[in-house]
C-alpha cells in the first residue's frame, strides 16, 4: 500500500511523528554517546534541532545543559512535551526542556543565543541545507559549535539499507523526489563545502563504527524506527498482511549476512563540528 511522502510539510512530520518510539534502542543510545562526545562535560545553553521524541535534549539536560529543541511537527512536539514532563516527575532530569515549533530555515531565537547547536537525523530534511546552518550559525556565540551527525556510505550501514531496499520494494512512493537531498549525500566533502558557503570554520569530522545484533524481523523494525523516520512510517502504516509480506522479504535478503545463527548489521555514521566565523579568534 503506498503511503504520501511530502518531506517539507509539517503534515508529513506528524504523520512520522505518530508512529515515533520512545524507548532508547541500542542504536539511539550510540547516536547520543557519539554526540556527547563532541561536547564533552558542559554546563551551557543546547539547541538541538529536529528534537523529535526529545531523547538527546533530556540527556543533554540530564549533564547539565539548559535546552531548547525545536522541531517542526505539532504532534510530535506534544508527544515530546509529555516524555519530558514524565522525566521530570521521575528525577531523570530537574530542569524542563524548552520545545518550541520552529523551521530551521527562520529561527525565533536573538543573535549568539546559544554554545552549541546540535541535529541528530535532521541535516538532509531541510529543503536548503546551506540557509538552515547559516541561520543557525547566526544564533550560536562566536566560540560555539554546530555538532551534526550523518550516515556513512550506504554499503557501511547495513542496519539502515536492509530495511530500505526492502521497503523500497513494497512502498513504490518510498522515493525522494530530486529536489530532496538524500540522507546518503553529507559526505565530508559534501559538508565541509556546505559549512563553508554557511560562514563555518574549523571543520573537523569524527568517525564510529558499530555492529548491532538483531533478534528477530520484529527486534530489527524497532532498531530501524529510531534511524530512519520517514521509511518506518512507510512500513508501519502497511496492513498487517503486508507487514508480515515486508517481514518475510527482510529475513530472506538477510539470510546470507547470519553467522552461527546471529544476525549483526553495521552503521556507521560521522559527527561533524565546526565553529561559525564571527570574525573573533576561537578560544
Amino acid at each position: 500500500m503506498d503511503v504520501p511522502i511530502d518531506y517539507f510539510t509539517q503534515q508529513h512530520w506528524d504523520n512520522v511523528a505518530a508512529y515515533r518510539g520512545f524507548g532508547l534502542t541500542s542504536c539511539a543510545q550510540a547516536l547520543i554517546s557519539s554526540v556527547r562526545d563532541g561536547i564533552g562535560e558542559i554546563k551551557a545553553d543546547v539547541l538541538d534541532v529536529g528534537v523529535g521524541n526529545a531523547a538527546l535534549a533530556v540527556a543533554f539536560t540530564a549533564d547539565g545543559a539548559r535546552v531548547a529543541g525545536i522541531d517542526l511537527s505539532r504532534r510530535g512536539l506534544a508527544d515530546a512535551r509529555a516524555q519530558v514532563a514524565d522525566c521530570l516527575a521521575t528525577g531523570v532530569i530537574a530542569q524542563p526542556v524548552r520545545l518550541l515549533q520552529m523551521d530551521a530555515q527562520q529561527v525565533a531565537f536573538a543573535d549568539s543565543s546559544f554554545d552549541v547547536v546540535t541535529m541528530v537525523k535532521t541535516i538532509w530534511v531541510f529543503p536548503d541545507p546551506v540557509r538552515s546552518l547559516a541561520e543557525l550559525g547566526r544564533v550560536l556565540r562566536p566560540d560555539g559549535r554546530v555538532l551534526i551527525q550523518c550516515w556513512e556510505q550506504p554499503a557501511t550501514c547495513s542496519m539502515i539499507m536492509t530495511g530500505a531496499r526492502t521497503l523500497a520494494a513494497h512502498v513504490p512512493s518510498l522515493r525522494l523526489p530530486a529536489e530532496v537531498h538524500g540522507s546518503f549525500e553529507f559526505v565530508p566533502d559534501q559538508m565541509t563545502a556546505m559549512l563553508t558557503q554557511a560562514g563555518f570554520r574549523d571543520i573537523e569530522f569524527r568517525h564510529y563504527d558499530q555492529d548491532f545484533e538483531v533478534d528477530s524481523a520484529a527486534h530489527y523494525w524497532e532498531l530501524f524506527r529510531s534511524l530512519a523516520g520517514t521509511a518506518y512510517f512507510a512500513y508501519a502504516s502497511q496492513p498487517a498482511a503486508e507487514q508480515a509480506e515486508i517481514c518475510a522479504d527482510w529475513l530472506a535478503r538477510t539470510d546470507h549476512l547470519r553467522s552461527g545463527g546471529k544476525l549483526r548489521l553495521r552503521l556507521r555514521w560521522m559527527i561533524t563540528s565546526a565553529r561559525p566565523d564571527k570574525g573573533e579568534a576561537a578560544e
